[in-house]
C-alpha cells in the first residue's frame, strides 16, 4: 500500500490484469509481481498496451523515466469494440485530438452524445478518467461532454486515457502516424 505500482489493463477482461510494485526492503529491492515477492525486474511492459503507474502520496515529486526510443513509422494499438481499452499517446510531444487520427482509425462520433464513443482523461485533481470528450460529427469538433463547448486540450506525450466504445460491430486499430 506504500509502494509504487504499475497495473496493466486487460482489454479483454476489462479490468486490471498484472500488478507490479517497488519494493525497498532490504533483500527484495526492486520490481516484484503483487502477492508475492517474484522479482518483476525483467518483466518488459508492451507499449501498445495500456498501464498505469501509482506513485503513493507523500512521496513527494518524482520523475519517471521509460526507456525506450521515438517511432520513426506510425504506431498502433488495438481499441476493443465495446467497453475501455486504455491506451497512450506514443506521440514524443504534444499534439492535439485531431492531429492523433482518432477518428480517422475508427473512432465513432455522432450527432448527440449518447450515439458517440468517449475519451476518458485523468483528472488530477480527482484521480479518475473523468474528464470526458466526444467527436460532434455535424461541426467536426471535439466537444467536452459536460457542456459540448470544443476542445482545445491536446494530448501530452506518453498520456494515457481511456476510449469507451458503444457496443461496435467491430475492433479498431488507433493508428498514431509519425508527427514530424
Amino acid at each position: 500500500g506504500q509502494a509504487t505500482v504499475i497495473d496493466v489493463w486487460d482489454q479483454e477482461n476489462q479490468t486490471m490484469g498484472a500488478r507490479y510494485w517497488l519494493s525497498n526492503a532490504p533483500g527484495f529491492e526492486g520490481w516484484r509481481e503483487s502477492g508475492s515477492f517474484a522479482s518483476a525486474d525483467a518483466v518488459q511492459l508492451d507499449v501498445t498496451k495500456g498501464f498505469i503507474i501509482t506513485i503513493r502520496a507523500g512521496a513527494g515529486n518524482q520523475q519517471v523515466f521509460a526507456a525506450g526510443w521515438a517511432p520513426e513509422a506510425s504506431l498502433s494499438q488495438d481499441v476493443a469494440s465495446n467497453g475501455y481499452s486504455l491506451v497512450a499517446s506514443a506521440y514524443p510531444a504534444k499534439t492535439s485530438l485531431y492531429n492523433a487520427d482518432i477518428v480517422g482509425s475508427g473512432f465513432t462520433g455522432g450527432s448527440r452524445l449518447s450515439q458517440s464513443d468517449l475519451l476518458l482523461l485523468h483528472n488530477p485533481l480527482t484521480d479518475r478518467f473523468d474528464i470526458r470528450y466526444w467527436y460532434y460529427t455535424p461541426s467536426g469538433l471535439w466537444v467536452n461532454a459536460d457542456n459540448a463547448t470544443p476542445v482545445t486540450r491536446q494530448l501530452e506525450a506518453g498520456e494515457a486515457f481511456l476510449i469507451f466504445r458503444r457496443s461496435r460491430s467491430a475492433d479498431f486499430e488507433w493508428n498514431e502516424p509519425v508527427p514530424y
